[in-house]
């Protein structure tokens, strides 16, 4: 059993982002790769009109589902949705799934939360570039690496506020949470080195990351500051949006195209675009 815990909101603080992949984007890769039928509680929060018609929209065939409308801001909204989920009357190893609104996901995505939460107490599916930056022993962080049925696993110090536990470890920990997103911003890379390390100890409060990773964050501030690679997967899936957007596309086009992969491929078709619409003018 699976509980989704999705934030999306309009007050997002001003990133770089993969081209041609809005929120609308984000969220309707996740709803075709969490389709098997889980309780999903979504959270606009500081959203204009636009924005809940588009959630509501998108998620009109779920049966199992609330929608909140909040203004807490980006750590309140996190707080009310780990409220919500250590109150939840479901059992305790309920798996719980927090995601903001900003990732994409690869299809096997709900299998890996299933097989991560069996050897780590917390999971997440972003293999965080900066993880292998000089900031972590000289070039990236050691770490013990285990293997289920799907994939590689490593054991990493923090993550992003899109993450997946147990009901029964978001009960444990709610009050050491609490203390690292009670004000504007979540300290979230401080909550899993501080705060549950400190309570618990490392071997009592694990984070996994699946190697490769099996999300992929659409702010592009790390990559571009650290010249870390991107998923294929991801700019591949930029690219088909900016192919469909570009239909139909000519022979010149296809042959401008031709043999070329990832983030090339993303500025051709960004070029191709701008050059159609300028003769369109």
């Amino acid at each position: 059993m699976l509980r989704i815990y999705y934030r999306i909101s309009d007050k997002s603080y001003p990133k770089p982002k993969l081209p041609e992949i809005e929120k609308e984007d984000c969220l309707r890769n996740f709803i075709n790769i969490f389709q098997d039928d889980p309780f999903y509680f979504f959270f606009c929060d500081n959203c204009e009109s636009e924005a809940v018609d588009m959630v509501k929209r998108l998620t009109s065939g779920i049966k199992r589902k609330k929608i909140f409308e909040t203004s807490y801001g980006n750590a309140g909204a996190l707080k009310f949705a780990m409220e919500v989920a250590a109150h939840d009357k479901a059992a305790a190893n309920t798996l719980a799934y927090f995601v903001e609104d900003d990732y994409l996901h690869r299809p096997k995505a709900p299998k890996l939360i299933e097989q991560g939460l069996e050897i780590a107490d917390y999971v997440t599916l972003y293999d965080h570039p900066d993880k292998y930056m000089e900031g972590y022993y000289g070039g990236g962080e050691w770490s013990q690496v285990k293997k289920t049925a799907d994939s590689h696993w490593r054991y990493t110090a923090s993550t992003c506020m899109t993450f997946a536990a147990k009901l029964s470890t978001i009960r444990r920990d709610e009050s050491s949470w609490a203390e690292f997103i009670s004000e504007d911003h979540p300290h979230d890379h401080q909550v899993f080195t501080q705060g549950l390390v400190n309570r618990y100890g490392l071997e009592d409060a694990k984070l996994a990351v699946c190697i490769p990773g099996a999300a992929f964050h659409t702010d592009l501030t790390v990559p571009i500051e650290t010249g870390c690679w991107m998923e294929e997967w991801a700019l591949d899936y930029a690219c088909k949006k900016a192919e469909a957007k570009l239909a139909p596309m000519t022979a010149d086009d296809v042959q401008v195209l031709q043999g070329s992969t990832g983030m090339d491929r993303l500025k051709i078709l960004a070029a191709l675009s701008f050059n159609k619409k300028s003769h369109q003018n």
